[in-house]
């Protein structure tokens, strides 16, 4: 199995990823890190000191769009399974089994339940202190067998509001094969500038059998820099397509004409999401995509930038009346996830006090 981890100037994080790949004592495991940072020299050495044979280490210099850097590191991989991990995630000893029990089913990719642990620098949250917790639910190691086919339908007719349960490399685990069948159509494993909800849109298209586990083998890391570096404090606010050295080359001529012209989550997502479907020869999938959902949702969470939609084909009545409900709709979740937790239902667990990641997976291996 290969671990595929594409990074850039985040050592500090990496270091911790290393040691708990190391503590696994699996030759069963490859670790493949695809760095592009400015400078690796103080990396380059700390590697030598550990001489890890598990390691297998790439640099490239220069900036590189996110995605081909995720497609260097998958392509530098030799594992029959891949897992892709940003450099402050981890994984858990379940990772192993779990890929025994894969191909022992020949399921061809497999999404896990993944706790969320914040790094001690990570901001906290509006009503909870996030920082140095692992968020988890209880787990009963259940599966459910899915069509990713399907998935995808749940997705684009809900307006792309995220990855909802199609299969997908990040924080999964999927088979080489099935990842080189969208590499032989597009010639990338992440067709869009969002190589996350990319890869899942085109493995919805090529898996067939695929798993849900209730089950942890991953830990989703959270630290002060969100979204695997991508958003940093004191960026200016809102971004705009041009600013985002790590878009795919000629990414403002080729923004789709649908979405509004600006980078931010809901906009670089949905963008993502179309141009993977495009890529992958399945652009008649466009017109199951709920453009009113999308829209409505835009301008519920980012109100201020509303005005962007003057310039597309939207009935902008609608969207207001839509963002209304989405607001009521909002209060109220809000209220019934407060009399839920209230009456311990549904409530996240907790582990407060974790310094990194290696104490994460310790943890949740008690569990």
């Amino acid at each position: 199995m290969s671990i595929v981890v594409p990074t850039k100037d985040r050592y500090t994080y990496l270091k911790y990823l290393i040691k708990l790949v190391a503590q696994l004592n699996s030759n069963e495991i490859e670790l493949v890190i695809q760095d592009n940072s400015d400078d690796n020299k103080e990396f380059v050495d700390y590697l030598d000191k550990l001489g890890y044979g598990f390691i297998k280490y790439y640099h490239v210099s220069g900036q590189l769009p996110m995605s081909i850097n995720s497609d260097k590191a998958v392509l530098n991989s030799t594992g029959e399974y891949i897992c892709f991990l940003g450099d402050d995630d981890g994984i858990t000893m379940k990772i192993i089994e779990g890929v025994h029990w894969m191909k022992e089913n020949n399921v061809e990719a497999v999404k896990p339940v993944v706790p969320s642990y914040y790094w001690p620098d990570a901001k906290n949250g509006r009503d909870i202190n996030h920082s140095a917790i692992i968020f988890y639910k209880k787990y009963d190691g259940s599966v459910r067998f899915l069509s990713a086919y399907n998935e995808l339908e749940k997705v684009l007719k809900s307006g792309i509001p995220d990855r909802g349960n199609m299969p997908l490399a990040y924080h999964a685990i999927v088979k080489r094969e099935v990842m080189d069948r969208i590499y032989d159509k597009c010639g990338s494993f992440f067709p869009g500038n969002s190589p996350d909800i990319a890869n899942a849109v085109a493995l919805s298209l090529v898996v067939n059998k695929y798993a849900v586990v209730n089950s942890p083998w991953t830990i989703s890391g959270k630290c002060i820099f969100g979204g695997g570096g991508v958003s940093v404090p004191g960026k200016k606010y809102p971004p705009e397509i041009s600013d985002m050295q790590w878009f795919l080359p000629d990414a403002v001529n080729n923004w789709d004409k649908t979405i509004p012209r600006i980078a931010v989550g809901e906009t670089i997502w949905a963008e993502s999401a179309i141009s993977a479907l495009r890529k992958m020869g399945r652009g008649d999938l466009l017109e199951m995509i709920s453009f009113r959902k999308f829209y409505s949702n835009f301008a519920f969470k980012r109100p201020s930038l509303t005005y962007l939609l003057d310039g597309i084909n939207v009935d902008k009545r609608i969207v207001k009346n839509d963002v209304r409900w989405l607001n009521v709709n909002k209060y109220m979740s809000a209220l019934q996830r407060r009399i839920c937790w209230a009456m311990n239902i549904d409530k996240p667990l907790q582990i407060s006090n974790v310094q990194n990641i290696l104490e994460a997976a310790e943890k949740l291996a008690k569990l």
